[in-house]
């Protein structure tokens, strides 16, 4: 299950309740530009944001972006009000795994990427020891 939450005021809630469907769509570094546009921070209309990138479907027929890091195609379960905003329960019916590329995060007000760090499994017997501390 993934929780999506969605001010109530927004004028896609309804679009997003009447069709039961969604995809969550993580980013990559480079299609920031995606996210400010499907944030409405353009003039575009719906179809002309849709026709920036490439876009597939899975399982529920909801938009998979291509090439993100994953998608999450989701079943709306169940949507609660809460304040503001509305809080969808959604069932994952298909996950697909794009090509490992460094990642979008958007935290203060602004946009990082992160790269993936590889741990080896081995450790030393010092961060060992330090780990136990």
């Amino acid at each position: 299950m993934l929780l999506v939450c969605m001010n109530r005021a927004s004028r896609l809630n309804g679009v997003f309740k009447d069709s039961g469907m969604l995809c969550i769509n993580a980013l990559a570094a480079s299609q920031q530009h995606l996210s400010a546009i499907f944030a409405g921070k353009t003039d575009l209309d719906m179809m002309g944001r849709f026709a920036i990138a490439e876009w597939r479907d899975l399982v529920t027929g909801a938009p998979v972006l291509r090439d993100c890091i994953a998608s999450f195609d989701c079943r709306i379960a169940e949507v609660t009000e809460v304040g503001t905003h509305s809080v969808f329960f959604c069932r994952v019916a298909e996950i697909l795994i794009g090509p490992t590329q460094e990642g979008l995060i958007y935290f203060g007000r602004e946009y990082h990427s992160v790269r993936s760090m590889h741990v080896s499994a081995r450790h030393s017997d010092a961060s060992r020891a330090a780990a136990c501390a």
